[in-house]
């Protein structure tokens, strides 16, 4: 895929779309006024000026900024109501409605929130205008992937990555790619997003599915050229973890990843010293009364790690 060969006005057409929210945020929300006193003023403008769908998009925004959602897909219908015509507005319920059925809410079956997302944002996917087409295909993308439909939400991400480089729709295709078994189209696309983007997330992301592929190849039963393959990704990864060892000052989380390196080289020893390391850190930067929980499952997964290589020793 030539992302880079996609036309400059393209790309920023489809930044425009995301922006779209921004832009039609009321200027006095832009102030330090409370999300409550925005929907007071807004209410009050209604009630003076009359009804707009603007102006109910604007309160929607309020409204889910304090978690009313109920309240945010209402408005939201009603803005639609006023404006079928408003992307905006039809994105961000079917937004809405795709975060309701992940929750595992059950909302009553007159609420906008019941609805399906994909109904809501059909008339998008279909769109002449290849900004609003991209962003309502990689949004139905991202609903296909949490209905586990890998294969659907693949395509839709390719389809959408063909107009913008996203960063969220490189790495979820990437998931989809691998639920499929597509470990090596998985990887190819990492390696084009992170040359696009040069994104840290990314990078990681690319390391840690190069470790995912190593382990699987080896448990299964793969051919030689398979394991061939492993092998050279077990190398990749491993050039990426000794530059992130060295330019990170926090290095836990990538002396983890050479911890699983050394251990699929069959080296317990190196890995047993890597995780022992990681776990000195990881206890260091704990000692805090709010720590982070990024942090405390690292150390769950460098005491996983390290159990298991203390079994291997004996």
């Amino acid at each position: 895929m030539s992302t880079n060969a996609k036309p400059r006005h393209v790309r920023n057409t489809v930044e425009l779309v995301f922006t779209l929210y921004l832009l039609m945020v009321p200027y006095w929300s832009l102030a330090h006024d409370s999300p409550a006193t925005v929907i007071s003023q807004l209410t009050a403008t209604m009630a003076d000026e009359g009804v707009s769908a603007e102006l109910f998009f604007r309160r929607a925004s309020e409204f889910r900024a304090i978690r009313y959602y109920q309240r945010a897909a209402y408005d939201l219908t009603q803005a639609l109501a006023l404006d079928n015509t408003m992307v905006a507005a039809r994105l961000e319920l079917a937004r809405l409605q795709l975060q309701n059925q992940g929750n595992g809410n059950r909302s009553k079956s007159d609420s906008p929130l019941s609805k399906d997302p994909l109904a809501t944002i059909a008339s998008l996917t279909t769109h002449d205008d290849h900004a609003i087409r991209a962003a309502a295909v990689a949004l139905r993308g991202e609903i296909y992937l949490a209905k586990q439909q890998w294969k659907e939400a693949a395509a839709d991400f390719t389809e959408s990555l063909s107009v913008e480089p996203n960063l969220a729709w490189f790495l979820w295709r990437a998931e989809a790619h691998m639920q499929l078994g597509l470990d090596d189209e998985a990887i190819e696309g990492l390696k084009i997003a992170y040359a696009v983007t040069q994104s840290p997330v990314v990078r990681k992301t690319l390391c840690d599915s190069y470790l995912a592929v190593v382990k699987k190849k080896r448990s299964d039963d793969s051919p030689i050229d398979s394991l061939s393959a492993g092998n050279s990704y077990l190398e990749q990864a491993s050039m990426i973890i000794e530059e992130e060892l060295v330019e990170n000052r926090l290095k836990s989380s990538w002396r983890i990843r050479s911890g699983k390196v050394l251990m699929l080289r069959g080296d317990s020893h190196k890995a047993h010293e890597e995780l022992r390391k990681a776990l000195e850190e990881l206890d260091a930067r704990l000692e805090t009364s709010h720590p982070d929980p990024a942090l405390v499952q690292d150390r769950i997964t460098a005491q996983s790690l390290l159990a298991e290589c203390t079994q291997l020793h004996q």
